[in-house]
């Protein structure tokens, strides 16, 4: 197996959606995101504390949130999920730590949004 990143192929992401993998992070990026669908998949993860928290995060983008699986155990979803300019940005990983993926995930958070905008 390569080991450069991997981007979605034609219908593995829904419409709109173009995703890329690389080692341990996930890259997602969804068109057409209003502020109302951003909101709902928010309140979708809100509503399943025993598998999602999720955490507001101020001065990225229009508006964004910390979501992580809080039950014990190896590869945890970990991600930061962003709105911006009509798109949302997700990037996450798997990992032990949500101490140690958050800072990774912003600094590459912030370098993305950096192309988005």
């Amino acid at each position: 197996m390569g080991g450069g990143p991997r981007s979605s192929k034609p219908g593995e992401t829904g419409p709109g959606t173009t995703e890329c993998d690389f080692l341990t992070i996930s890259l997602t990026v969804t068109a057409n995101m209003t502020p109302a669908w951003f909101a709902r998949d928010r309140s979708m993860l809100e509503k399943t504390p025993a598998t999602w928290k999720v955490e507001s995060v101020s001065g990225l983008g229009d508006e964004a949130y910390w979501m992580w699986d809080p039950r014990p155990g190896p590869n945890r979803n970990v991600g930061i999920v962003i709105r911006v300019a009509g798109k949302r940005v997700t990037v996450g990983e798997l990992s032990d730590s949500v101490a140690t993926s958050k800072p990774v995930l912003m600094q590459i958070a912030k370098l993305t949004l950096s192309k988005v905008q």
